[in-house]
């Protein structure tokens, strides 16, 4: 994890992985982990040709790395985020929101999140659709999905931001020996779990210009 490093140290690091690591990359054949490891021995990992786009670089952050992550998609090097219980409060600084105008954004966040206000997402996207000439500031932003994996989602500007809320699910409990006591922060994972198992997350992560 970056997120107790230093800035510069995390500038340094994602320069590295941005111009130098990802030019470079090519993906190779994975041997089939049910062949013996003799055949695998005979037969190396060969260069597929397929390589990374560098102009389709996204973030996934969770938890205090999703704060992370609205830090190092302000240097534009991304073309979008995908943020799982964001956990900080208040507006950002005038040159954050600077930065991070026209980057696509979609937060996911549970109502019933015991770790991280779900208020800490809202406030974000209220903030983004603001910067990028967008409403903000009411319920207008926000219509109802059900299902299991419903909730409640904002969309600004052609839907370069997003928000999901996820209605908490039915509490869950658990036994241990001083008796039967509610799980914590299940609904904080779960967030980051519906927004890595979407696959609509990832075809608009796909359809970004």
């Amino acid at each position: 994890s970056l997120y107790d490093d230093p800035r510069a140290d995390i500038l340094s690091f994602l320069a590295w992985f941005c111009d130098r690591w990802i030019e470079h990359h090519t993906f190779v054949d994975i041997v089939d982990i049910d062949i013996a490891d003799s055949v695998a021995a005979a037969a190396p990992p060969r260069p597929t040709g397929i390589r990374l786009s560098p102009r389709k670089r996204y973030l996934f952050g969770f938890s205090e790395g999703a704060t992370l992550a609205v830090e190092l998609v302000t240097t534009r090097r991304f073309r979008g985020a995908i943020l799982a219980s964001y956990g900080f409060r208040g507006r950002l600084p005038r040159l954050a929101l600077e930065r991070l105008r026209g980057v696509a954004v979609w937060a996911f966040h549970s109502k019933g999140d015991d770790v991280y206000d779900v208020r800490c997402s809202e406030e974000l996207v209220e903030s983004l659709l603001l910067e990028n000439g967008g409403g903000g500031g009411g319920n207008d932003l926000f219509w109802m999905e059900g299902g299991d994996r419903g909730g409640m989602d904002a969309f600004g500007m052609n839907d370069i931001v997003k928000l999901t809320k996820l209605v908490p699910l039915e509490k869950e409990k658990r036994k241990n020996n001083a008796g039967t006591v509610e799980m914590k922060g299940r609904e904080h994972i779960r967030a980051a779990i519906v927004a890595s198992q979407s696959e609509e997350v990832y075809s608009w992560l796909l359809s970004l210009p």
